[in-house]
């Protein structure tokens, strides 16, 4: 099944932000799963600022969209379907018979978030294999 909005998901990306959660050297304190303040995809303006910036209300967007919204440029930058980001970036709409991982409720910390783009890597790319 294609799970991607345009070519192919950038799992590159999108394992490089899961290390970069990981280290827990983020650019905001209290990592928040439900803010885009301090989420997961807030970190996008630290590893692709020439990508990325904050608009006026603090969120992440991308700097050349015609997406003004940190949902639809952070499906735009993945190259992801609506269902699979949901699965990554959005509390308790994850698919854990389709992408691997775990249900993440709104307390996720940034370690459960990482490991769930992990395992979301690991098997489609597996599954891209067969």
């Amino acid at each position: 099944m294609k799970w991607s909005i345009g070519s192919i998901i950038r799992f590159d990306w999108l394992e490089k932000l899961a290390n970069h959660l990981k280290t827990g050297k983020l650019s905001y304190d209290n990592f928040n799963f439900t803010d885009y303040k301090r989420c997961a995809l807030r970190e996008c303006i630290v590893l692709w600022p020439e990508r990325w910036h904050l608009n006026t209300a603090g969120e992440p967007v991308l700097i050349k969209s015609n997406n003004d919204k940190p949902y639809s440029c952070g499906r735009e930058f993945f190259n992801l379907d609506t269902v699979p980001y949901d699965h990554l970036f959005v509390p308790t709409m994850q698919k854990p018979e389709l992408f691997g991982g775990q249900l993440l409720d709104d307390n996720a910390t940034r370690e459960q978030v990482a490991d769930n783009i992990i395992a979301f890597c690991n098997k489609l790319k597996q599954e891209e294999k067969r």
